[in-house]
């Protein structure tokens, strides 16, 4: 690609950046090293690496006129990396860019059905709304045993995963209280996350769609068993997880979007996910 330069009066010589690999447009599987390598001119001092113009992924190693970097995405989509040139005197010299594709991991028939089964649930709710009742919801209860009026998030996915694999949750379909699945998960290596979220705030791990998503309330970040709430994942984008939930938007099965990291709009954050193993 061709570098974009700024122009500078004093300058004898223009110096540059230039992405020479991979190729625009070229696909990676998600989880794989991408290598990133071009040319610098002699007075570029560091080059620094951005996806999508305002994430920093860190800085390039420059030897004899050359530079190179590799990185591994966490999340699928059209990114955008550029190289960013500087002198010694940390100026801004000019920069060059390419797009890649991070495809998505292929996903199972399996988790294709749990997301399609909570997808042909949108716009079930309570009636009234806020009753935590009604006849379009008594479907959840009646599956796993309970009697409304109840907190039913839990209920709904329990019984998304029962229509979607004709089979029981493993974690139990009477299993309703948000923070037994979380201790169910990590006696069964099945809880996702890089990080205790405890000490702040924020989940780094990565799920597929059909995982659970547990969100975090940001009331007291010290009280480990604060999961109030449990949602689907059908979608992971580099900075948003979309999911579907039941009991929400408010009191209907609606789909939501939680930022990967720092706290959604209902001041929750992402604890951790529960991977369903299909």
């Amino acid at each position: 690609m061709t570098a974009v330069g700024l122009a500078s009066s004093n300058a004898l010589v223009a110096t540059n950046v230039e992405i020479s690999s991979p190729a625009p447009n070229k696909s990676f599987a998600l989880g794989t090293g991408v290598s990133f390598s071009g040319r610098c001119g002699s007075d570029v001092h560091r080059v620094d690496i951005m996806a999508d113009q305002r994430f920093p992924m860190g800085r390039a190693q420059i030897s004899n006129g050359t530079w190179k970097f590799t990185h591994k995405f966490s999340a699928s989509g059209m990114r955008r990396i550029e190289a960013l040139a500087f002198d010694d005197k940390g100026k801004f010299l000019e920069l060059d860019f390419v797009d890649i594709l991070i495809k998505a991991p292929e996903i199972s028939s399996a988790r294709k059905a749990l997301v399609s089964v909570a997808t042909g649930q949108l716009g079930t709710r309570e009636t009234p709304l806020g009753s935590n009742n009604g006849s379009q919801i008594r479907k959840y209860f009646d599956y796993c045993n309970f009697a409304p009026p109840e907190d039913w998030c839990f209920m709904f996915l329990n019984w998304v995963y029962n229509r979607a694999t004709n089979d029981n949750p493993p974690w139990g379909k009477q299993m309703a209280f948000v923070p037994s699945v979380v201790a169910w998960a990590k006696n069964n290596k099945r809880w996702i996350r890089k990080n205790d979220p405890h000490k702040d705030g924020f989940s780094r791990g990565t799920p597929k769609p059909g995982d659970l998503i547990i969100m975090g309330d940001n009331i007291d970040l010290n009280i480990r068993q604060n999961y109030p709430h449990i949602e689907m994942v059908i979608r992971v984008t580099p900075n948003v997880i979309h999911t579907i939930g039941g009991n929400v938007s408010p009191g209907e099965v609606g789909q939501r979007q939680h930022p990967r990291s720092g706290l959604g709009n209902d001041g929750r954050y992402i604890a951790g996910y529960v991977d369903v193993k299909l």
